[in-house]
């Protein structure tokens, strides 16, 4: 080999030294550049669970308000009816006594108080036999309720 040969040679081989010296700068440059973007992709994915369940929670305490709103309401609703129907209860016999004045009363009354509740359309007074004493519907006091399915 001649001098020249060599001196190529030598050229050549600096040169894919470096080349090879440039390829693993650029491997440690990507791997850094990976372990940088997996850094923040768990950094992220940690701060959307954090908010999830801040979320979690916040609409688990407002469904727990809701809920102990509702159970109040529901309680004082209750506890009105139930105080209405036992003043009814305590006035019937005096309504019944006087037929003409008493049952119009008792029937206005009646029918006040199941526009106070929605869920009740019709309230009536019925005696032993099915007959409709009292009722919110005037048009039906006086009907037979024995021939009703559900008596």
């Amino acid at each position: 080999m001649t001098p020249v040969e060599r001196k190529l040679d030598a050229e050549l081989l600096a040169r894919h030294q470096h080349l090879e010296g440039v390829r693993l700068g650029a491997r440690w440059q990507w791997a850094l550049w990976l372990c940088l973007w997996v850094t923040v992709g768990a950094g992220l994915v940690v701060l959307q669970m954090r908010e999830r369940e801040a979320i979690l929670q916040q609409q688990t305490d407002q469904l727990r308000t809701q809920n102990h709103v509702a159970a109040l309401l529901m309680r004082t609703q209750v506890q009105t009816t139930n105080t209405a129907l036992e003043a009814l209860q305590r006035t019937l016999g005096v309504w019944l006594q006087h037929p003409e004045r008493g049952t119009e009363l008792a029937n206005t009354h009646l029918s006040s108080f199941v526009n106070l509740l929605p869920a009740v359309r019709t309230l009536a007074v019925i005696d032993e036999d099915g007959r409709l004493l009292l009722s919110s519907r005037r048009d039906i006091v006086g009907a037979d309720a024995m021939q009703s399915p559900f008596f």
